[in-house]
């Protein structure tokens, strides 16, 4: 059962993973939010790295990570204005 929990969370901590942080100083209300999700998105990748990687050892986590990410991930869907996808 561990395994089959283990191998979304994987999929997804690469999926997500990201470096740095992201500032939302100045910016617009929107611009701002967005950069917000993308912090807590940041935030629960990290989480799953280190729980995924042995350094925490609180398998549980691992479902709630997992689905926060997917939250965050759909709820960026509807952040981005028109014509800025590539």
């Amino acid at each position: 059962m561990r395994r089959i929990t283990l191998v979304p969370a994987l999929i997804l901590t690469a999926f997500f993973g990201l470096g740095g942080s992201l500032s939302a100083q100045d910016a617009p209300p929107l611009a701002s939010y967005r950069a917000d999700l993308m912090n807590g998105l940041q935030a629960h990748t990290g989480a799953l790295r280190a729980l995924v990687g042995g350094d925490v050892a609180e398998p549980a986590h691992v479902v709630l990570h997992a689905r926060a990410v997917a939250d965050v991930a759909e709820m960026l869907q509807g952040v981005w204005a028109e014509g800025s996808g590539g």
